[in-house]
């Protein structure tokens, strides 16, 4: 058994802007490279675009989609009471995205991403309370639209938790079907968290999308990079017949620059070359079959 032979890409590996025309140009590129499709942020979708917009996109080009639910630094705290009706109505928009591909065969229902917290806004004292709080507003996605939510546990840099990769699960263990982890090796990586805490996870159903970070950042080519062949080893007998997706996430310079990741990725290597380079790396392992 090994792990989906299909693999999403991020569009934010071509830039931060996206319209119809730039998802389909972005989309035909990573299909030649052996992508099913790419994980969007509906943040950098022009409001003046609806979904209908995108699904004919992925109609035309055969591909697939995940979108990703963001809070971005100037948007509402989800774990502020006053402002969880905000965040919740900020992340309906995605839900209704990711909706519309489900329904046409075109995505997993699901929403992916750092929906817990504020985008690189530390709290300096984690409200378990007010979090438990927040399980239940969003679970209401799940209710209204069928999502699976998956959250994406952060690093000390981004994220006021002590330890997320225990705290969230610890939260949402007892409701895994409306929620469940979004793995990013990277955030894994940095928190020095070993291959027993991940079977852990997956053992336990709670990983449903996986991600692959920025071969840029920890380069998949140098002995300090992240160990993915002993990840994959260890994946590969913990994923069967569970419904986990995969993706990668290379950042291109515009979008260190408008998301200020500078002191996470100091690469010199932009998006698509790490897209492309990610892509051999997993034909390579027999992870990703070219389309």
């Amino acid at each position: 058994m090994k792990l989906p032979s299909e693999v999403y890409s991020h569009t934010l590996g071509r830039g931060v802007a996206l319209t119809p025309q730039k998802f389909q140009d972005h989309l035909l590129a990573d299909q030649a490279l052996g992508y099913c499709g790419a994980v969007i942020l509906t943040d950098v979708i022009d409001t003046t675009f609806t979904p209908a917009d995108f699904v004919r996109v992925l109609k035309d080009t055969g591909m697939k989609a995940i979108v990703c639910g963001f809070l971005g630094s100037s948007g509402p705290n989800p774990l502020v009471r006053s402002e969880m009706q905000a965040a919740y109505t900020h992340l309906e928009r995605a839900a209704k995205f990711a909706a519309a591909f489900a329904e046409v065969g075109c995505g997993p229902a699901k929403l992916i991403g750092p929906m817990h917290t504020k985008h690189r806004t530390q709290i300096a004292t984690w409200d378990q309370s007010a979090f438990e709080e927040w399980l239940k507003v969003i679970s209401g996605l799940h209710k209204t639209y069928g999502h699976r939510i998956l959250f994406e546990p952060l690093n000390p840099t981004e994220d006021g938790f002590q330890d997320p990769f225990t705290t969230i699960p610890d939260a949402i263990l007892n409701d895994r079907d409306a929620f469940g982890i979004h793995l990013d090796l990277a955030h894994f990586h940095s928190r020095k968290l070993n291959h027993v805490r991940m079977s852990r996870l997956a053992e336990l159903g709670m990983i449903g999308h996986i991600e692959i970070t920025n071969v840029g950042r920890w380069p998949l080519d140098v002995d300090e990079g992240i160990d993915y062949e002993e990840f994959f080893r260890v994946m590969t007998r913990m994923t069967e017949n569970k419904p986990i997706t995969l993706g990668v996430e290379p950042f291109c310079g515009e979008v260190i620059e408008t998301f200020d990741l500078r002191t996470l990725c100091n690469t010199k290597v932009e998006g698509p070359e790490a897209l492309e380079r990610d892509a051999g790396f997993l034909r390579r392992n027999e992870i990703m079959i070219q389309q």
